[in-house]
């Protein structure tokens, strides 16, 4: 009776398994396979890996697609650096390759979007922090009231200080929580492949992130980015500023970066004199740099006549600081 009471809990104790597994497996496959993916291509990793990779020789792309962008080796204050270009994604052209010597330049492109981020950058910065130079890259709607009335004013900054591990596996876990859905998606229409999760390192360099394996798009260790996809890819329709055409739409319609603007904003004047004083006492030469339109895009706002009066304005009114 004992050894049929045994055999029956054996059985019973088989299935509650086969049912517990069962009912796991979409939380394992949802979960542990997105997990893989992302450790395995390098989306969590972090900056003390990055440094010591690069200290051992290797040139590193990083483009992180699922877990923290901006993520660098560096950062604008880490390291004495001797020219540092600031501004939005528009300031990310520029490479230590333009200067004669490459490693006293850092880019901290994208690492503001307002003028007032730029305030906060300045406020974040060690008291001895003074590079020789600094290249500003201004982006023309910072002189817009209608668009800055407009912004939830946000610090863009890949300078956070170090991380311990616990909070760093912890912003892992958001970013795969809010992601996998997504990374499941890539997968199914081809986007992310095997080899791309297999494969390290292609034309010399160590390819960190999902970003960097399937489009060779990233930011290089300087802070300059590579927009593999475009390079690649000039004429897919898929990109984000396809033949101008979101850029005319937002024109259009008068929003997003392009809104009307009748005058330049006193305001933002007053700002960039105040952030220019604030170098000033840190002995730090600022070079100002208004990135032009592409052709078709100014002659597109010009013909709304008056509605971006303050464009037409705007050089002489920022020579005036």
């Amino acid at each position: 009776m004992s050894g049929f009471s045994s055999k029956r809990t054996s059985r019973l104790t088989l299935r509650a398994r086969a049912w517990i597994a069962l009912a796991l497996f979409p939380v394992v496959l949802s979960v542990g396979v997105p997990a893989f993916i992302l450790g395995r291509t390098g989306d969590f990793t972090s900056r003390e890996s990055l440094a010591g990779r690069q200290q051992a020789g290797e040139t590193l792309l990083i483009g992180i697609l699922y877990g923290r962008g901006n993520l660098l080796p560096a950062t604008p204050f880490s390291e004495p650096w001797d020219v540092i270009a600031l501004g939005t994604s528009r300031a990310l052209q520029f490479r230590r390759e333009f200067f004669r010597e490459p490693r006293v330049f850092f880019n901290a492109g994208k690492s503001i979007a307002t003028l007032d981020d730029m305030t906060a950058f300045l406020d974040a910065a060690p008291a001895d922090w003074s590079p020789a130079v600094l290249l500003l890259v201004l982006d023309q709607y910072f002189f817009n009231d209608a668009w800055a009335d407009k912004q939830e004013q946000r610090l863009l900054a890949p300078f956070v200080p170090p991380e311990n591990q616990l909070r760093r596996w912890a912003k892992n876990l958001e970013a795969l929580e809010r992601n996998w859905r997504a990374l499941f998606r890539e997968v199914a229409h081809g986007k992310i492949r095997w080899e791309n999760v297999v494969r390290d390192r292609q034309h010399g360099l160590s390819l960190i992130g999902l970003h960097a394996r399937t489009t060779l798009t990233g930011k290089r260790e300087d802070g300059s980015f590579r927009n593999g996809r475009q390079i690649a890819w000039p004429e897919d329709p898929g990109l984000e500023d396809y033949h101008l055409l979101n850029s005319f739409d937002r024109i259009r319609k008068g929003r997003r970066r392009f809104e009307h603007g009748f005058k330049v904003s006193p305001r933002a004047l007053a700002t960039l004199d105040r952030l220019l004083a604030r170098c000033g006492t840190r002995g730090i030469e600022v070079i100002g740099i208004l990135p032009p339109y592409a052709h078709a895009v100014w002659e597109r706002m010009m013909v709304k006549g008056d509605r971006y009066e303050y464009l037409r304005e705007l050089p002489s009114a920022v020579r005036t600081v």
